[in-house]
């Protein structure tokens, strides 16, 4: 339903979320990574 729908789409922003951070880490050259 409306809920499902809502938490998937939350769900995808949130591993947009984490992508970004990785890529912004990784351009930063972060040496915690």
């Amino acid at each position: 339903g409306v809920r499902s729908a809502a938490a998937a789409h939350g769900r995808g922003r949130g591993i947009l979320r984490l992508r970004g951070a990785r890529l912004a880490a990784r351009a930063g050259s972060s040496p915690e990574l």
